[in-house]
């Protein structure tokens, strides 16, 4: 049940939900058990990252000639299906570096919602 306090805030820190449940600081939140080190597996995801690798002066020709792959694991925190890693694949024949995030028409949607890229 903590967890879900947790996410419901914006997965504040579990010391800050602590404090705020000790000292009543909102109307309706219950006084639950906050275990020490507990972990969010989406706090994990979210503070995740990588040093970037040296860019290729490979280009692939055709697809799957070149295709790179990442796994990420395992979490602490299983998902539903209960997995615990992930892994990515990218054909880099088929990338065409982001053109989707700008291009004409994404920028348009982006501006009719108010929205600064």
């Amino acid at each position: 049940m903590v967890d879900l306090w947790h996410m419901r805030f914006g997965h504040v820190s579990y010391s800050k939900l602590d404090v705020m449940m000790k000292r009543l600081m909102l109307k309706g939140l219950p006084q639950l058990e906050v275990r020490k080190g507990t972990v969010c597996a989406g706090c994990q995801y979210g503070k995740a990252h990588q040093l970037p690798y040296k860019e290729s002066k490979f280009k692939a020709k055709e697809p799957l000639e070149l295709v790179q792959s990442d796994v990420f694991g395992p979490v602490k925190q299983a998902s539903i299906s209960r997995r615990k890693y992930l892994v990515t694949f990218f054909d880099d024949f088929s990338s065409d570096n982001g053109g989707e995030y700008t291009s004409d028409e994404f920028c348009n949607f982006l501006q009719e919602c108010r929205i600064r890229h």
